[in-house]
């Protein structure tokens, strides 16, 4: 398809959505510096030319813990899927916890089923209740029925929501979440709900339903392609054009490409309250810092 598509003159290339499919088509593309916008999380195949528009995890960790700390959490725990999602946010929790001077007290790492996992919820929640552990906040970064089941495990073996956080990731941005009295008044970092209103309505007007969370990526990629045709060929796609540091408006929000192949988006802190999820730090309206990237 990468191929095909040069044939026909392309000067910007979007997708593709999975990592393995991504340096295939880049090393069609680099040879004639063609840009990429990929959908993949993965920050492995970001760079020369590869751009991710995704939502990174490490983004959404860094927001969440940095707002907890903000609200005096000092000691965090985690409960960590065994996956490559779970050592990717593993290393993004520990590197986020750090960079904020707090301390992670308990790691538990558990397989993929409800049996296995009680056994560490149960263990951590054993630790979690003793002077000694310190534990303000516990990340959850997990999603679907396994999210709900062992939320329910953590208040089942007694842990005090009142007295120790629970964090999330984008795992957690789904409709009725809040139905799930486990979660409620737990965090998340997610774009801001608002700023994607519109981008909804005119989804289930056209479609009779709800978009999936990664269309607006799909969206915004074809959104930025038609900005930056405005400028005269061979001048539209260019690094400069695409890493602006204003960055770009987006159906999710704020958005910024880096010259590293990653991006950077303006995050909102959202609570899990009964009939739906509030707003408590909003995102920002603009980027105050130049690209870390």
């Amino acid at each position: 398809a990468a191929q095909q598509a040069i044939k026909e003159g392309a000067e910007i290339i979007l997708g593709p959505l999975l990592s393995a499919n991504v340096g295939p088509v880049a090393q069609e593309v680099r040879a004639n510096n063609i840009p990429v916008l990929a959908f993949s999380s993965d920050r492995r195949v970001a760079g020369n030319g590869v751009f991710l528009l995704s939502f990174l995890p490490s983004q959404e960790i860094s927001r969440v813990v940095n707002y907890a700390a903000g609200k005096g959490a000092q000691g965090f725990a985690s409960l960590i899927p065994q996956s490559p999602y779970g050592a990717l946010v593993n290393t993004a929790f520990d590197q986020a916890v750090t960079a904020r001077g707090g301390k992670i007290q308990s790691v538990e790492q558990y397989a993929r089923n409800p049996k296995s996992a009680a056994k560490n919820v149960s263990r951590l929640a054993t630790f979690a209740k003793s002077r000694r552990s310190g534990i303000d906040a516990i990340f959850l970064p997990e999603g679907g029925s396994l999210l709900y089941e062992m939320a329910a495990m953590l208040e089942k073996n007694g842990i005090d929501k009142a007295k120790v956080r629970l964090l999330g990731t984008g795992l957690w941005d789904e409709p009725g979440l809040s139905a799930v009295t486990a979660l409620l008044g737990g965090w998340y970092a997610s774009p801001d709900p608002a700023a994607k209103s519109a981008f909804i309505a005119r989804y289930k007007n056209a479609y009779s339903k709800s978009p999936l969370r990664i269309a607006s990526l799909a969206y915004d990629g074809v959104s930025l392609a038609s900005v930056l045709a405005a400028s005269e060929k061979g001048q539209r796609y260019t690094i400069e054009q695409l890493t602006n540091p204003d960055g770009f408006d987006g159906v999710d929000g704020l958005f910024r490409l880096l010259r590293n192949g990653g991006n950077e988006r303006a995050l909102a802190v959202l609570e899990l309250r009964r009939g739906g999820a509030m707003v408590v730090s909003p995102a920002p309206r603009r980027f105050n810092t130049r690209p870390s990237g």
